[in-house]
């Protein structure tokens, strides 16, 4: 039986932990007690051969720092994601077994993919091709030390910024694209109300973010590319919110984000979603979300979902480099 509509926030599993600094004070050892004095070693008797102790070994030369493997894989088997703001390394999706991973790339890869060669394709919003770049230029961020890239559209169009290499393993998947009914909408605004309300955000400070009205940061999509799945909305702004709709019960709040969010200085826009597509080909929808601290001081995208065959939970899978204000 189905939780009713009135019940949902209760029912749902809002992990709501405010955590609290803690300061741990290391212990100093106490200082060993002074040992005597030792008396000198006897003096070595006149005309007596003095022992020359030996050289010290030679040091080992350092080996000169190889590339991380799986930034120069092969394209065809991992596919390399460039983020949406700063431009630089998002996510690599690569074998591993007989499915395919989505994880975080190395920072290593923000100089290996500098490639003036390689064509990217860019996506929609729900990672269908819609265009193809190439890497015009690039700069060395000293804060963050990665290259970021600059992209020069040659065909199609920019779609909403990511870009994958073209000679990567990225297959577009089937849209996972729905259209909610307007009672649909005004249902699911009016939870992310009662959120705000239950969590006591504070509201916006509009001179610093101003916040996107309600329906330019949402993404409706289904859970996989079955054309039977359930419907979700990933919800953004000042906290980052995937529900699902459920037809006899409404909208159930199934994952809830507030790391970013949570700030004296209260930005309107921490979260906003970019795209919602499988990633992996393994059927299930990943949602790629750009992130801006809501201090403001440090930004970037990342791509949370479930991992199918191990943790049905939904949680980061990986995070870019990302950009910084100093």
């Amino acid at each position: 039986m189905h939780a009713h509509p009135k019940m949902l926030l209760t029912a749902a599993p809002l992990a709501l932990v405010a955590l609290a600094a803690l300061a741990c004070t290391p212990t100093v050892p106490a200082e060993p007690p002074a040992q005597p004095a030792q008396p000198p070693p006897p003096a070595a008797p006149a005309g007596a051969a003095v022992e020359t102790p030996p050289a010290p070994a030679a040091a080992e030369p350092i080996a000169p720092t190889e590339p991380e493997p799986v930034c120069t894989a092969t394209p065809q088997r991992t596919a390399r994601w460039v983020d949406t703001k700063p431009r630089v390394p998002l996510a690599i999706v690569e074998p591993d077994g007989g499915a395919k991973v989505i994880r975080t790339p190395p920072k290593a890869c923000c100089s290996a993919w500098l490639d003036r060669e390689r064509r990217w394709t860019t996506v929609d919003a729900y990672g269908q091709p819609v265009g193809r770049a190439v890497l015009s230029s690039s700069h060395l961020y000293d804060v963050t030390d990665c290259h970021e890239m600059t992209f020069e559209q040659v065909e199609g169009e920019p779609g909403v910024g990511l870009h994958v290499a073209v000679d990567s393993g990225y297959v577009a998947p089937p849209s996972v694209r729905w259209t909610p009914t307007a009672a649909q909408r005004a249902q699911l605004e009016a939870m992310a109300k009662q959120i705000r309300g239950l969590l006591a955000i504070p509201p916006p400070n509009e001179e610093l973010d101003k916040p996107l009205p309600f329906a330019q940061r949402v993404i409706y999509a289904r859970q996989s590319t079955r054309a039977d799945a359930r419907q979700l909305a990933i919800v953004g702004g000042q906290f980052l919110a995937v529900a699902e709709w459920w037809p006899d019960a409404g909208w159930r709040l199934i994952h809830l984000d507030l790391s970013e969010g949570l700030w004296p200085i209260a930005s309107g826009q921490v979260y906003q979603p970019i795209a919602a597509f499988d990633m992996n080909n393994d059927g299930s929808t990943e949602a790629v979300v750009h992130v801006q601290s809501a201090g403001g001081e440090r930004f970037g995208d990342v791509v949370i979902g479930v991992e199918r065959y191990v943790n049905p939970v939904w949680r980061l899978l990986a995070r870019s480099v990302g950009g910084a204000f100093v």
